[in-house]
């Protein structure tokens, strides 16, 4: 039996450098499908008739999802109906912004802001909530972040910062 070798760089140099730049390729595009999402009405966060692919834009872009990063804003208040999840999580721009989870999760593995200004944030947990940030929580000063009046709602921060300037309501 006659064994066979072969130096796969030498003998076949096309297809070498075809198969290194597919694998670079696919390694460069793994954030290419992350979306921006834009509050542009008052729903809940699975509705398409919420969001925008731009500020400002028409309705009709499809509902956030991991990986996306979510602004709301514009006057709008965004409920979460059903289990969600994005990347980062900005409420309150230029515009006011309110966030309000019910019984269902939010995950969250970037950063949360709740903005101050003329465009405050306002975030209410729900009663039987869960917010699960992987990132940052920001609460600048004139915010609002009001957690659930029970203490059934679970938090799960694994992020560094914990930044508060705003306000974070008592439990009653």
């Amino acid at each position: 039996m006659k064994t066979i070798t072969h130096n796969f760089k030498k003998d076949f140099p096309i297809l070498s450098t075809a198969l290194l730049v597919a694998v670079i390729l696919m390694g460069s595009t793994a954030n290419v499908f992350a979306l921006n999402r834009f509050s542009v009405a008052t729903g809940n966060w699975n509705a398409i008739a919420t969001w925008s692919a731009t500020s400002g834009g028409a309705g009709g872009a499809s509902a956030p999802i991991a990986g996306d990063s979510v602004t709301i804003e514009g006057g709008f208040n965004v409920s979460v109906g059903a289990a969600a999840a994005c990347t980062d999580l900005t409420i309150g721009t230029a515009t006011n912004g309110t966030l309000t989870l019910s019984t269902f999760g939010l995950t969250m593995t970037g950063n949360l802001v709740v903005k101050s200004g003329a465009g405050a944030g306002t975030y209410t947990g729900g009663t039987t909530a869960t917010l699960s940030l992987g990132g940052n929580l920001t609460v600048n000063t004139g915010a609002t972040f009001t957690p659930p009046t029970t203490l059934t709602t679970v938090y799960t921060m694994s992020g560094a910062a914990k930044t508060i300037g705003g306000t974070i309501a008592a439990l009653t």
